[in-house]
């Protein structure tokens, strides 16, 4: 079972996050998953101990831009997360950019930073700025979001379509294995 005990818990609301994490961390099995600023993370033990899962509210890309790879993976490694989502919700200021930036965080970062798994982080705002037809228009994108309700002439949802994010989320599954089917080779070599 997966909790989120506070959103973005800096500031007053660290305490509360520590509080709830500690209680939750009690259940057999329960894990705690965490928006929080990486490099903020790094230097904090207390919210290090009750952290299963980091969401990187400070892109964690960019962190990776002053950084060497082999240090953030090990730096994760060392504070025992090596599963995250990273809240790339500034992509929609940069909708043409959506696809491929889902694919290279949903795919070579969790490679490159030897991560075990990638949350998705989805959120959608519904705004007269976003387009949710053509996500690559209009200066919000597609508001986070990965797939949008396909309805009929009444309203009723009849289905989904997936969004330009999507897409690229999927060529970042298949980009994995491609890489996993290489190192394997690789390997036995």
């Amino acid at each position: 079972i997966w909790f989120y005990p506070v959103d973005e818990p800096w500031g007053d609301k660290r305490a509360k996050y520590l509080r709830r994490a500690r209680l939750i961390k009690r259940v057999p099995g329960a894990k705690v998953f965490v928006t929080h600023q990486f490099g903020k993370l790094l230097k904090d033990k207390a919210m290090q101990e009750v952290t299963d899962v980091l969401c990187a509210s400070d892109p964690l890309e960019a962190y990776l831009l002053e950084h060497d790879d082999d240090d953030v993976a090990k730096k994760l490694a060392d504070i025992g997360v090596n599963n995250w989502w990273i809240y790339y919700n500034h992509t929609r200021y940069t909708p043409k950019m959506e696809g491929k930036w889902a694919r290279i965080a949903y795919g070579l970062l969790v490679w490159y930073l030897r991560g075990q798994g990638h949350m998705p982080w989805v959120y959608s705002q519904r705004t007269p700025d976003t387009n949710y037809w053509n996500p690559r228009s209009g200066p919000r994108g597609t508001s986070c979001s990965h797939v949008f309700p396909l309805t009929d002439e009444q309203g009723r949802a009849i289905g989904i379509v997936p969004t330009v994010r999507c897409l690229g989320v999927r060529k970042a599954v298949d980009d994995l294995r491609y890489l996993a089917t290489l190192k394997h080779a690789i390997d036995r070599e």
